[in-house]
């Protein structure tokens, strides 16, 4: 979480970012991915339920219905079943300055957290490196090749699910795809300096 929180510091829509890179990996994984961003929970329903998207039940809804309450990621024990209190791992809020959490809030999303623990995030905590905008990135080639090697992996990850046992090695995509995205992220954000 950590590494979005810091990649995304210093963009103008520091939230979008966090949750366009998780949602990317929820899809890149078919939804299996242990993170989910943005699930909205019905808080009449005891424990509070996760409401999942109509058209594709194995994501939650992409809306804010009336009533819910959204954290920002929920991490699930297990990817390939619902974030419902059960299978939540952890539920985290992300803060970037000057917003602050509330009461209210933090009761609810510990409400949804059941049992499990409840973690606020932003780069304070996470330990990001202070960066202006003005400061170029630096990509070198050992980037790149990582980037080039690391998609090649991917795409034969995904090719071999047409063979018998093919699918077990799937749970490497998802780390696979975030280190990609951490890799061009400075392509994505302004001035590179390729030495």
């Amino acid at each position: 979480m950590c590494g979005f929180i810091c990649r995304c510091k210093e963009e103008r829509l520091r939230q979008r970012c966090v949750t366009r890179h998780i949602r990317a990996l929820e899809d890149a994984s078919a939804h299996t991915s242990p993170l989910k961003a943005e699930v909205p929970y019905d808080m009449s329903k005891r424990p509070p339920e996760p409401i999942m998207s109509k058209n594709d039940p194995r994501r939650a809804t992409r809306g804010s219905p009336k009533g819910s309450r959204i954290p920002d990621v929920v991490v699930v024990k297990d990817g390939t079943k619902p974030p419902t209190r059960d299978n939540i791992k952890e539920v985290i809020e992300i803060k970037f300055p000057p917003d602050k959490l509330g009461y209210e809030q933090r009761t609810e999303y510990e409400t949804i957290a059941g049992e499990a623990p409840f973690r606020e995030l932003g780069p304070d905590r996470c330990g990001c490196p202070s960066q202006t905008k003005s400061q170029a990135q630096e990509i070198t080639a050992g980037d790149v090749a990582e980037v080039a090697a690391l998609t090649l992996l991917v795409m034969a990850l995904v090719l071999n699910d047409a063979v018998p046992g093919g699918q077990a090695d799937d749970v490497a995509i998802p780390p696979a795809i975030a280190r990609i995205l951490g890799k061009l992220a400075p392509l994505l954000r302004g001035p590179v300096v390729v030495p």
